[in-house]
């Protein structure tokens, strides 16, 4: 089997492993692929390499010992990709999300959307630990937009509410139309209470703080129309 192809086996293995919750299994598979990625002293292969244990790190590997590993790959070949790998393995290792956040802003400019989905989704997982809500619902956002853009399936949330449900949307809708509260009740026969609390509901998983942000932030992209729970 070609190198590539046999590299793209892996790696949808690991991700597999890694959606269906087997995080030990997709750690341990990235790692044992990493000794067989290809010859040292090939480019090509160090790149494989070193985006294994990426997402080694990403689902609990040991990201304090892969760190100093990746910064070697990255002085030893001239990949940019394999650079920022190492930069953002580090940011894992230093619990630094602010870093990872921009660093995930970096792949997505240079149109490495699964490795920016991956770096915002652990950037908002640190944030919320930190306690900072706010900061990780823009980063799951964006995570998710990355994930619709790639074609795949976005891994929950920490707090396992990255979706709107199907009314949060509806209401959300109504309120990204300029519609007040009392109209947006009356038109869905719900309490002005009930929809005050799916507002709130929604500008939390969204990431916004203003009516005027909702249209945007629930605008779906071109790759992938919006889909939501159905709770």
């Amino acid at each position: 089997m070609p190198a590539r192809s046999r590299f793209d086996l892996i790696l949808a293995e690991v991700r597999v492993r890694a959606a269906a919750g087997d995080r030990t299994g997709a750690v341990r598979i990235a790692l044992a692929g990493t000794t067989h990625a290809g010859a040292d002293g090939i480019e090509q292969f160090t790149v494989y390499r070193a985006q294994l244990k990426y997402l080694a790190a990403l689902q609990g590997g040991d990201a304090a010992l892969l760190a100093p590993e990746l910064a070697a790959d990255a002085a030893a070949c001239e990949s940019e990709l394999v650079a920022l790998i190492a930069d953002a393995v580090s940011a894992l290792a230093a619990s630094d999300p602010t870093t990872l956040a921009r660093i995930g802003e970096r792949f997505e400019q240079r149109g490495l959307r699964l490795e920016a989905m991956d770096a915002a989704t652990a950037a908002a997982r640190l944030l919320r630990e930190d306690g900072q809500a706010a900061r990780a619902a823009r980063l799951e956002t964006r995570a998710l937009r990355l994930a619709r853009q790639c074609g795949v399936e976005m891994p929950r949330s920490p707090t396992g509410r990255l979706r709107l449900s199907r009314r949060e949307q509806e209401v959300a809708a109504l309120a990204a139309e300029g519609r007040a509260n009392a109209e947006i009740a009356q038109r869905l026969t719900l309490s002005v209470r009930t929809v005050e609390s799916h507002l709130y509901q929604a500008f939390g998983k969204l990431g916004c703080e203003r009516r005027e942000d909702l249209a945007a932030a629930l605008s779906p992209t071109p790759d992938r129309p919006e889909t939501f729970s159905e709770f």
